[in-house]
C-alpha cells in the first residue's frame, strides 16, 4: 500500500487537477483509490495533503498513549456547556492538540465556547491566549 499522486490533464496536456490516491494491489491487480478531492489549484492541495500528514501524525500520537497506557481522550458531548468544554480543553498541554479538539467540535460548539473564552476568559494568558492568537471568527477554527 502506498500513496500515489493523482493527477488530470487538460487538452492542451498541462496539468489540470490533482488529488492523492492509495495504491493497492491485490495479487495482480493494482488499484489507486482517490482518498481526496481533485484540487484545480495547487494551494488547495497542498493544505489538503497538510491536514492528512496531521491527521496521520494525531494517530501516531494516539496510539502511543493507548500503548503506554495513557487515558483515553476526554470526550466533548453535545450536552456539554462551554465553561466544561473549555475546561477539557484548557487542560491539553500540546497546542496542535488542542486545535486539533477544538476544530472537531461542531460549528455551534465551536461558537459558543469561542464567546465563552473571549468574553469571560484572561486572552493575555495560557490557552486562552493561544487560542485568541489562532481563532478565526469566519471560519469558527482555530489556524
Amino acid at each position: 500500500m502506498h500513496f500515489k499522486l493523482l493527477h488530470e490533464v487538460d487538452q492542451r496536456g498541462g496539468i489540470k487537477s490533482l488529488g492523492v490516491g492509495l495504491e493497492i494491489k491485490i495479487g495482480d491487480l493494482e488499484v489507486a483509490l482517490p482518498i481526496t478531492p481533485m484540487f484545480e489549484r495547487y494551494e488547495d492541495f497542498e493544505r489538503e495533503v497538510e491536514r492528512a500528514a496531521q491527521g496521520l501524525k494525531d494517530l501516531i500520537s494516539k496510539a502511543e498513549r493507548l500503548v503506554k497506557g495513557g487515558d483515553e481522550e476526554e470526550g466533548i458531548t453535545e450536552e456539554m456547556d462551554a465553561p466544561k468544554i473549555w475546561e477539557i480543553l484548557n487542560r491539553i498541554e500540546d497546542d496542535e492538540e488542542f486545535c486539533r479538539r477544538f476544530n472537531s467540535m461542531g460549528e455551534e460548539q465551536r461558537r459558543e465556547v469561542a464567546e465563552y473564552v473571549l468574553t469571560q476568559c484572561n486572552i493575555f494568558s495560557g490557552k486562552a491566549s493561544v487560542f485568541s492568537a489562532r481563532y478565526n471568527s469566519k471560519s469558527l477554527l482555530l489556524e
